[in-house]
């Protein structure tokens, strides 16, 4: 069982199934696919609701594709959400794309299937495959649109009412009520909602005037469909005071159940000024919905400019802005005509009595007060509106809401609402209105000023910033205000904006006066660097009880101060040593003295002129001090002992100064030591010579100097020493110098001698060297000749080959020596030589026969220096065979071949051999599946395709790689690798036998006939087969039919081997064709073995056979049960056997025969009719039985005859049943009826012969009756003596 669960597969849409397609390619389907539509359930995981299935029967064809419509009836109902899955008896049976991507489908398998009912939730095991896409499809189509099936028009209803008050109910159906439909308001209502599920429409919020508005209702279906329709909602407002004092109730809820008495006119007041909506009249009473009646008005009414007089179902109403007695009369006369129910009713009337309505207006305003500000207070009274109204009617007062401390009350009282001494404002303006409950009159204006009012303090001269110096102390600024309200206490409200001002500031609140703290000191450097903050914001307000002044701000700004730098102390002692001009005395000491409180600031060093003020410098930004001479103690000129004054200066010229004490301590000077760094000699210089003069300096006049030189050679060049480049050529002497306290530094002299060129000389003069045959190029030797051949020099020898030696001295006076060649056909030696190392190769190709055995060659080897300085060497040189391995020719390194091709050589290995050798041919193929594709010829190195080579699919490839070599029975030859690539073509498909028997039952015909698994290959995968039959030369069997796709075989249900001319045995030849025609063929034998499936046929069942009960033999044939079984064999041999009667012992009166003769043995006297009841079975395994049943009839003789008939009534009956077993034959019943078969032939004789012509027209005649009417037959037995035969 498979479902499709991946999120790209999942069903997105809704509606009904019509139609499956999928693809079925794998396998031939004898079972139904079953596909399913699951719905996930939402608590648990891998959890799924069956919602439907189709079943399919499908049979692969040649696309593949299967496509089933669902028949209307079992059409499954999909949402979006659910899921697609299928299963089969034989398993995996829908193709499936597999691409493994990250988008692709996954899909959960249940082990085995089973009966899973529509509605169940099943558990899948979980069990996720990815990649695989599976080829279904299902085509959907939408269901119809939702219908509303309860939509009133137009609901008119009573107000005021409540929030949550039900007004109506609206239902609608979708698809028959098979989906579930929701409900909603479509666009911006405030005042109405409906329910989503059960359509109920109530009150958002509370009703309490008239009102009509209209509702756009949408429903909308769980599969998307939606629908809509209006609805037009009427609240009436009823004024219950004004009905009461109208001088006729309106007839609402009257108990008739009909309409509202119609017979007098109806009295309703309306005020003229009211600007409603009112119900003038209600037609109907409690029992009747307002809407099922439909009222007009019959008469014409006066114009109504201002107003609307209308009819709403049963309803008349009055709609008035407000102006109802423009060009009005007091009295409206209304008639209205009602139809309910298809009746019309008129004649009621409807007086409207309009009441005259007497605005009010104001007395005393327009009008102006004057109020203190200081005098009053809130709630004060200061001025009392007065109105007149000429219906003596309520009045009621208002004001326009406006921004100011005064207020009005209903009654016209005017009050102060806010202190007064917080305003600004001197004069306002109160907008005032007047009702009596009917009409406003307004605005009329009240002017209100106010005096004394109060000002807001200010501040005096108040900076906007205050600029402090570093280490400022004391009083930083005093605040000043002022009030322009004499005797207003004014206070100073302040706040710092930085917390951290509270540390170095303090306000006075009693002086309003700002100090620095007496403990704090206001270092910028500190604040800049440390806080970042060199501003202090300082926030002021006044306020004088009823205002405040506007708030300011103040910047205490810290501003930098240049301060001197100081030395931490005034005198510093420094100890040095003597030195050299530039030589640094004091680094960070006198730097590290000093500081200044100014961050950032520059500091310049100088020193102040004075005594040997000049023997000394100092830098003017680091403070190093250093010697400005060469500066050696000296006690007369250069004491020991200086004091100088270093002065610190900053960049604002503050300055300070140090004492530096100097104790310069006396150092001796190390003497220096003068050599050349190189010198020269030509080896064999003459002994006692100068090789080069050295120097020694000391500035210390009294020391003594001691010399001393050290070398790894001669210093000078003694008796009999001759210096030898080749020996030694390079010495270095090491000379130093010292004073008794000091020692120089080493000066190291390097002394070359130089080279006089010699004459390379030999160590030994022949050298004898063997080697092997081989081609040019090749190495004879490697014998590295600079090991006998010496240069004194070390010169870089240049050897070469001289056919003629030299003494090796020189080769003017070279004795000639002929070295002749010992080849025939070249005068010039087959050798060349390296002229670096001196190795010898062959120029050209020397073969020495396996005869030969070697060859010796004499020749004499020059070796030279770069001035041409030669030496000579004599060199015999040995070549001897060597067996020359074979080599392989014309070997490529890869072919192609075609699968089809024949198995002749498909490659000719060709080989050479230079000794002539007989070559044979070695092989290795790599060992892989392709391996027996391919057979080697050692011998004849024939390379062929192999007879037993395995089929290769069409388009595919195989490589097979052969590594080959020679042997010529001493060496191989190098390894040739030919890569054979074999094209793989179509092949013919083949069957796995040629011949193929098959045994089936009579009753299987109709029944595929299947043949095991893989009986049809085809080497080519995804070839495409087609299977037939024929018979002889037909291309066709006139019984049997064969499945083109899988092969199987059908024996025509119509085949029975029982009727005549059919064969228990079916031959035919079975043919298999690929999509390229390649075809195989086999011979196919269908046995048919006989089974029992026919039932005996009684022919003559429920006949009557009429009997003379005057014959008086005691044993006579009655009459024949006519039968028949169309099988063969024992399954068609017949047996009779009575089974039952209406007469008790029936074996004492009758009996049958094997031939289904009933025989009478005896003639019962007291019954006139028998029911005999019989059993005709045949002699199968498995019986067949078919019962049948006799009347057996014994009539009367006639007066004129003493004949017996024996008369059978024909008909069919279509009982059938099985009854086991088989029935007896005696023998003697067989004889007994053959005797009166015969007997029966003699008496019609003799009664033809004998009986009179009348007799014979009666026999005629009814014999002619017996056979038109019932099929009767008579025979006429003459008088015969008791017993027959």
């Amino acid at each position: 069982m498979y479902l499709m669960i991946h999120a790209a597969h999942v069903v997105s849409c809704c509606g009904y199934i019509v139609r499956w397609e999928f693809q079925a390619s794998r396998r031939a389907l004898v079972r139904p696919i079953i596909f399913q539509i699951w719905r996930p359930v939402q608590s648990a995981q891998f959890a799924f609701q069956l919602i439907g299935e189709n079943s399919v029967w499908y049979r692969r064809g040649s696309n593949h594709v299967g496509t089933f419509y669902v028949p209307e009836s079992q059409r499954i109902l999909i949402h979006s959400g659910d899921v697609i899955g299928w299963h089969n008896p034989l398993g995996d049976v829908i193709d499936y794309a597999a691409r493994m991507t990250s988008n692709t489908s996954t899909y959960v398998t249940m082990g085995g299937t089973r009966n899973i009912s529509i509605g169940e939730v099943v558990h899948f095991d979980g069990h996720l495959v990815n990649g695989r896409i599976y080829g279904v499809k299902a085509h959907l189509q939408a269901p119809p649109k939702p219908s509303f099936t309860n939509l009133p028009r137009k609901v008119v209803f009573r107000c005021p009412v409540g929030q949550g008050y039900h007004v109506t109910n609206v239902s609608a159906t979708s698809n028959k009520g098979q989906l579930e439909v929701t409900y909603n308001i479509e666009g911006y209502n405030p005042w109405f909602q409906i329910c989503r599920l059960t359509g109920s429409v109530s009150t958002l919020r509370p009703i309490h005037g008239n009102f009509s508005t209209q509702l756009t209702i949408r429903v909308t279906s769980t599969c998307g469909q939606t629908a809509s329709s209006t609805l037009n909602l009427d609240c009436i407002h009823l004024n219950i005071q004004e009905m009461e004092n109208d001088q006729r109730k309106t007839p609402l809820g009257l108990s008739d159940t009909s309409f509202s008495h119609m017979d007098s006119a109806h009295h309703v007041t309306f005020r003229e000024s009211l600007a409603t909506e009112k119900i003038l009249y209600n037609a109907t009473n409690k029992d009747i919905r307002s809407h099922d009646v439909f009222c007009t008005i019959s008469r014409s009414v006066p114009s109504l400019p201002h107003s609307i007089l209308y009819t709403s179902g049963s309803l008349l109403l009055l709609k008035s802005n407000g102006s109802l007695t423009q060009n009005v009369t007091p009295e409206i006369y209304i008639s209205l005509k009602c139809i309910f129910d298809n009746i019309e009713i008129s004649g009621q009337n409807i007086v409207v009595h309009v009441i005259k309505d007497l605005q009010p207006s104001f007395v005393n305003i327009p009008a102006t007060v004057s109020v203190s500000a200081k005098e009053s207070g809130v709630g004060d009274v200061i001025y009392h509106v007065m109105a007149e109204d000429r219906d003596s009617e309520a009045l009621t007062f208002k004001a326009k809401n406006c921004s100011c401390p005064f207020g009005v009350s209903t009654d016209g009282l005017v009050t102060i609402t806010a202190n007064l001494r917080k305003w600004t404002v001197l004069t306002f303006t109160l907008d005032l209105f007047v009702s009596d409950g009917y009409s406003t009159v307004g605005p009329s204006v009240l002017y209100v000023s106010i005096k004394d009012a109060n000002h807001p303090p200010e501040f005096v001269g108040l900076p906007r910033r205050v600029l402090l110096p570093e280490n400022a102390a004391g009083l930083v600024l005093a605040i000043k205000s002022r009030d322009p309200d004499d005797g207003d206490n004014v206070t100073v409200h302040w706040a710092w904006e930085r917390m951290e001002a509270v540390a170095y500031f303090i306000f006075e609140e009693s002086t309003h006066q700002v100090f620095v703290r007496p403990e704090s000191v206001i270092d910028f450097e500190h604040l800049n660097l440390r806080l970042n903050l060199t501003s202090f914001p300082l926030l002021l307000t006044l306020d004088d009880g009823a205002l405040q002044s506007a708030t300011q701000r103040i910047h205490f700004m810290v501003t930098d101060k240049n301060e001197a730098p100081e030395f931490h102390r005034k005198v510093l002692m420094i100890t040095t040593e003597e030195g050299k001009s530039g030589s640094l005395i004091s680094a960070e000491e006198i730097r590290s003295s000093i500081s200044d409180p100014d961050v950032n600031d520059s500091i310049s060093f100088e020193i102040l002129p004075g005594n040997l003020a000049h023997m000394f410098s100092i830098d003017s930004v680091s403070g190093y001090l250093s010697f400005k001479s060469d500066y050696d103690v000296d006690p007369l000129r250069m004491p020991s002992n200086v004091t100088l004054y270093v002065r610190a200066r900053d960049k604002g010229g503050l300055q300070d100064r140090l004492k530096v004490l100097l104790k310069i301590k006396n150092v001796n000077v190390t003497p220096i030591v003068s050599a050349p760094l190189f010198v020269t000699l030509a080896e064999d210089t003459p002994s006692g010579s100068s090789i080069f003069q050295f120097f020694v300096n000391d500035t210390d006049s009294q020391d003594t100097l001691a010399v001393n030189v050290a070398c790894e050679g001669l210093v000078t060049l003694r008796d009999n020493v001759t210096l030898d480049f080749e020996a030694q050529s390079i010495f270095y002497f090491l000379i130093t110098a010292s004073d008794g306290q000091a020692t120089s530094l080493p000066v190291i002299t390097q002394l070359s001698v130089t080279n006089i060129n010699e004459a390379p000389r030999c160590s030994r003069q022949q050298i004898a060297l063997e080697a092997q045959e081989g081609k040019a190029g090749k190495t004879i030797s490697t014998f590295d000749l600079r090991d006998v051949v010496i240069d004194p020099d070390h010169d870089q020898l240049l050897f070469s080959i001289n056919r003629y030696g030299t003494d090796g001295k020189n080769a003017s006076n070279a004795k000639k020596v002929d070295l002749k060649s010992p080849d025939e056909d070249s005068e010039l030696l087959p050798f060349t030589i390296d002229s670096d190392t001196g190795w010898l190769f062959l120029s050209r190709d020397v073969d020495v026969s396996r005869e030969e055995v070697k060859r010796v060659y004499h020749l004499v080897i020059e070796a030279a220096d770069y001035e041409g300085l030669s030496v000579g060497l004599q060199i015999t040189i040995t070549v001897t065979f060597v067996n020359t391995a074979p080599i392989l020719l014309g070997l490529p390194a890869e072919i192609s071949v075609l699968e089809g091709s024949s198995t002749q050589n498909i490659f000719k290995i060709l080989a050479m051999d230079k000794d002539g050798d007989t070559v044979i041919f070695r092989h290795h193929v790599q060992e892989n599946a392709e391996a027996r594709w391919i057979e080697v010829n050692s011998e004849k190195g024939e390379v062929k395709l192999s007879d037993g080579r395995p089929a290769l699919a069409e388009n595919s490839v195989a490589i097979v790689t052969v590594t080959l070599t020679g042997f010529d029975g001493y060496d191989l030859s190098e390894c040739g690798i030919l890569t054979i690539t074999i094209l793989g073509v179509n092949d013919a498909p083949r069957f796995s036998a040629k011949l193929y028997n098959f045994y089936i039952d009579e009753t299987e015909v109709g029944v595929p006939v299947a043949f095991d698994p893989g009986f049809a290959l085809d080497p080519d995968p995804g070839d495409v087969l087609s299977f037939g039959v024929s018979h002889g030369n037909e291309s066709a069997h006139p019984h049997v039919k064969v499945n083109q796709i899988s092969g199987a075989l059908y024996v025509n249900g119509d085949y029975d081997i029982d009727d005549p001319g059919k064969s228990n045995y079916i031959k035919l030849n079975l043919t298999v064709t690929d999509r390229l025609g390649l075809q195989d063929t086999a011979g196919v034998t269908i046995s048919i073995r006989d089974v029992n499936d026919n039932s005996p046929e009684v022919l003559n069942d429920q006949t009557s056979f009429f009997v003379d009960a005057c014959i008086k033999q005691r044993v006579r044939r009655i009459g024949q049960v006519l039968a028949t079984d169309r099988d063969s064999g024992l399954n068609a041999e017949l047996c009779f056997q009575i089974v039952g009667s209406s007469l008790n012992d029936t074996m004492q009166y009758l009996r049958v025969d094997a031939e289904g003769w009933i025989i009478a043995t005896k003639i019962p006297q007291q019954d006139s009719s028998i029911t005999l009841y019989l059993a005709v079975s045949d002699k199968g395994l498995t019986s067949n039985v078919k019962m049948a049943t006799f009347n057996i009839i014994f009539e009367d003789c006639p007066n004129n005859e003493t004949t017996p008939r024996i008369t059978a009534v024909v008909s069919q009956s279509s009982e059938h049943l099985s009854y086991p077993g088989k029935t007896e034959i005696n023998a003697a019943l067989i004889l007994f009826g053959l005797i009166i078969m015969l007997s029966t032939a003699i008496l019609v004789l003799t009664y033809q012969l004998c009986k009179t012509r009348t007799s014979l027209r009666a026999i005629r005649s009814r014999f002619q009756e017996t056979v038109s009417q019932d099929y009767r037959f008579t025979w006429f037995p003459t008088q015969f003596s008791e017993e027959v035969g």
